[in-house]
């Protein structure tokens, strides 16, 4: 559309982001989520104004970009619609513990999972926090 010199609308993003997921295309709708990368609190205002409940992907899909861009306190209200509207799924609470440790909030990682009643230790909260780069090589004969 954007090579066309037309530029989506909310109601037009959504609908393309609810066809992807409904046609199993997760690479496609998640390439154009992250061309509004940053935009959180509109992706939040947008799913909160639709005039159904919005599905659990959606709110998830908003919930995994908070990670990214390290927004811990919008990633604590989507956990919580979530554990409101849908079953709890241990992947929230490892997408949010993953955004604490993202941000820098290490002791919130271990409260949260503490409170949780997990067995992961303090440490795997900093492990996330400080991920090193991989590498690789290759042996030739």
């Amino acid at each position: 559309m954007e090579e066309e010199d037309f530029r989506p609308n909310d109601v037009t993003f959504l609908a393309m982001q609810n066809a992807c997921s409904l046609g199993g295309l997760r690479t496609e709708g998640m390439s154009c989520f992250r061309k509004r990368a940053g935009l959180l609190e509109d992706a939040h205002e947008l799913i909160k104004s639709l005039p159904v409940e919005g599905n659990a992907t959606a709110w998830r899909a908003l919930l995994a970009a908070c990670r990214v861009h390290g927004n811990v306190e919008l990633g604590k209200l989507i956990k919580g619609k979530l554990e409101e509207v849908y079953d709890e799924h241990p992947a929230d609470s490892l997408v949010l513990t993953s955004t604490y440790a993202i941000a820098g909030r290490t002791s919130d990682c271990k409260n949260m999972l503490e409170n949780k009643g997990s067995s992961v230790k303090d440490v795997e909260c900093r492990q996330t926090a400080q991920k090193e780069g991989g590498s690789s090589t290759i042996h030739l004969k």
